[in-house]
């Protein structure tokens, strides 16, 4: 369970970086062509805009699993540890939940997108798969966030924050 978090946490921190970079290096290299020749590259934010949705759901992914969301832990810390373990595993599950919901919202969207057929305005690229693949991602970072709360209601005493590194 824990290797799978991991794997998926990893490959999405590279999808979000690669994409990232891939926009940057295509806004950089428009601009000088821009400026050398009077040329721009034709779609580059057609294909930012479909990039994006897809890059920020990724960086969210792969952020899941080392629980870096804020938390409020004054009352557990005066409540005791018993108290601490259960606000975390009940904060893990609202935002387990949210994300369901974020999901449910991101998927009904893209079908909206699908039914209206639409696509970028230069290079005419339907939009509705990178939506789709939007809400799978942030699917993914719901599921491991349940597996946070499954991690936090298991781990004795205070919670631990996964380390990425093992």
């Amino acid at each position: 369970m824990k290797s799978s978090a991991l794997y998926f946490t990893r490959i999405a921190g590279i999808v979000s970086m690669a994409g990232l970079f891939l926009i940057a290096l295509l806004t950089v290299v428009d601009v000088g062509l821009r400026w050398l020749f009077g040329a721009p590259i034709e779609g580059q934010a057609d294909i930012a805009e479909a990039l994006l949705p897809i890059v920020i759901a990724a960086t969210f992914v792969s952020a899941a699993w080392g629980r870096p969301h804020v938390g409020i832990r004054f009352a557990g810390a005066v409540l005791g540890p018993t108290v601490r373990r259960i606000l975390d595993v009940l904060s893990d599950l609202s935002i387990a939940v949210f994300l369901a919901l974020v999901v449910m919202q991101f998927w009904r969207y893209a079908g909206e997108i699908a039914e209206e057929n639409r696509q970028t305005w230069v290079l005419q690229i339907p939009l509705y798969p990178f939506w789709y693949a939007t809400a799978v991602l942030l699917g993914l970072t719901a599921a491991i966030q349940l597996l946070n709360v499954i991690a936090n209601a298991r781990s004795p005493g205070d919670a631990q924050v996964r380390d990425l590194s093992t």
